[in-house]
């Protein structure tokens, strides 16, 4: 359309434009509050707290390999604590884990007395579908891939001096 066409006209400047279609999503709007939204020392306590509060019945179930990936990052001096994002959802009386367990697992693990603040989300919902949608919504973002770290640590570099970055 004419509006879209006259935007990628004045972003050209900013590399390729993606195109977005028209809304193509058919669930309902996200209903919750925000109880609080602060930064947590994320220490062994917090971390088996977290691990405690009610399972959402969709939740994925722990996977080793993450747990051992993320003790790795963190052990080489590569884990951003700050860049860490925990939520749950109050419903009914309880509280619902939405993420990071395979964080609170690795920090159970983490041999360190030094602070590891975290962003903790608390959210509160008025039912089972809203739990739902909220769970659905998180970690949805778009992960690197192992081949796309191996291109980012080898762009630039003298053993790649002269080949496009296309072809790394």
């Amino acid at each position: 359309n004419q509006k879209t066409k006259m935007k990628n006209e004045t972003m050209e400047h900013l590399g390729p434009v993606p195109q977005v279609q028209t809304h193509t999503s058919r669930s309902e709007p996200l209903d919750y509050k925000i109880v609080t939204d602060k930064k947590l020392d994320f220490d062994e306590k917090e971390a088996e707290k977290f691990l405690t509060c009610e399972t959402f019945l969709g939740e994925r179930p722990v996977r080793q390999n993450h747990v051992q990936f993320l003790y790795d990052e963190w052990k080489a001096g590569r884990f951003i604590w700050h860049m860490v994002t925990i939520a749950v959802a109050k419903l009914d009386g309880k509280i619902y884990r939405l993420n990071g367990q395979h964080t609170a697992w690795m920090r159970l693990f983490a041999e360190t007395k030094s602070a590891c603040q975290v962003r903790f989300t608390v959210y509160e919902v008025d039912d089972g579908e809203q739990l739902r949608a909220l769970y659905s919504a998180l970690d949805r973002n778009a992960p690197r891939t192992a081949a796309h770290i191996s291109k980012v640590q080898l762009i630039s570099t003298d053993s790649t001096e002269g080949i496009p970055p296309s072809y790394i």
